[in-house]
């Protein structure tokens, strides 16, 4: 990995998956009723603030709906980031909950490797160079 400037003493250059797992959402299928409207936050990118930091959803599902489709439920703490639609929006869980698939939930694997709130900050920096210069999946640089 080349890099890109001179890091502080201790730091050290690490590709993003090797201090986080990272896991796309799904969504149920919306003509199954029973999925829908049940306790499990579920989010989209509009779901997202500004700010980044995610308290409440538009919509929930239900446990049936979880176990019949890819969605998944990442806990308090997961850093999201879209990818694709709009590619890089980034957010924070500070709740349990479930995403859509343009939506990847990244966890970090060991706290000591890297600080959450480093990392979640770094991101919203990128992505927002990503959402500036992306057409839909596709990158322009």
């Amino acid at each position: 990995m080349n890099n890109l400037w001179q890091l502080p003493e201790g730091w050290k250059w690490v590709k993003l998956g090797e201090v986080v797992n990272i896991r796309a959402g799904g969504t149920p299928s919306r003509r199954i009723e029973q999925y829908w409207g049940g306790s499990i936050p579920w989010v989209k990118i509009s779901d997202i603030p500004e700010d980044g930091h995610v308290y409440k959803t538009e919509e929930a599902i239900t446990e049936e709906g979880l176990r019949n489709s890819s969605a998944k439920v990442f806990p308090a703490g997961t850093i999201l980031f879209s990818i694709f639609a709009t590619i890089g929006k980034v957010g924070m869980l500070h709740i349990d909950a479930a995403t859509n698939q343009a939506i990847a939930g990244l966890e970090i694997k060991d706290e000591s490797l890297v600080d959450r709130e480093y990392l979640f900050h770094c991101l919203k920096y990128m992505g927002s160079y990503l959402q500036s210069d992306s057409r839909g999946m596709l990158k322009t640089i």
